[in-house]
Formats: C-alpha cells, sequence, structure tokens
C-alpha cells in the first residue's frame, strides 16, 4: 500500500509478502544462509551492524579460522549492555581504530538457565588505521 503525501512524495505503508516468501527466508536465517542487519551503539555512536544466526563457540572458531587465512580480523566476546530502549551497547569491547564487521550470538546451553547471551564480535582496524600503518 503506498500513501501520497501532500508534498508529492510517497510513503509506503505496508508490503504484503506471500507466506511461502516469508517461510523460506525465516528457514535460510535459521541455517545462516544470510545475515540481517540490526542497530547497535558501538563506542557511542550508533551503527547498523551485520547480525549473523546463532552459533555454537565450535562453529564460531571454524569460521574464524577460514575468515583468518583471507582477512586480517579480531574477535573477541562481549556480553554488552543493554538500554531502555533494548538496544545492544558494546563501548568497551571494540578498541579505537577499529570497526565492527559483525555480531554473532554465541548459542550457549546456560543460555536458557536466565544467563546473559554472549555475542562474538567480529572487527578490524578501520581503513585509515591501515593506511597509517604503511
Amino acid at each position: 500500500m503506498i500513501d501520497k503525501t501532500d508534498t508529492g512524495s510517497l510513503n509506503i505503508k505496508q508490503i504484503n509478502f506471500r507466506s511461502s516468501f516469508i517461510d523460506k527466508a525465516v528457514k535460510l536465517t535459521q541455517v545462516g544462509a544470510y545475515d540481517y542487519k540490526l542497530p547497535f551503539e558501538v563506542n557511542h555512536k550508533q551503527e547498523m551492524v551485520l547480525v549473523s544466526s546463532p552459533m555454537k563457540r565450535k562453529q564460531v572458531n571454524k569460521y574464524l579460522g577460514y575468515l583468518r587465512e583471507y582477512f586480517d580480523i579480531e574477535y573477541r566476546e562481549d556480553k554488552g549492555d543493554r538500554t531502555e530502549n533494548g538496544m545492544t551497547i558494546f563501548d568497551s569491547a571494540i578498541p579505537d581504530n577499529y570497526e565492527l564487521l559483525k555480531v554473532i550470538p554465541i548459542i550457549d546451553l546456560n543460555l536458557f538457565k536466565g544467563k546473559d547471551i554472549t555475542f562474538g564480535l567480529l572487527f578490524r582496524p578501520t581503513i585509515k588505521e591501515i593506511i597509517n600503518e604503511k
């Protein structure tokens, strides 16, 4: 559904998808076939960051091994802090002059016992930092 405003611009009010499309998208997300972006606060700035499907630590280690063959990346885990509106904040987890590339929720059996979610944070030096090193 599209509405036209008084100024002549168009506002998309609603997009209807077939349930078969939604079902396929959900299945692809569950098996980790693609990532999606969510807002996080990183070093006092709000950013849209890629989030992968949840992985077990063994899967994360295998994934990191593959990435490190080709890219200069860093990894650390953090629980993050939650704001009142539900956004997760990673202020101390990412060093200065680094950028957060991806957030990986870690599957932990203790998660169902009321523990906080652990996030794997994949980051790299910023382009500016890489240029300064050369």
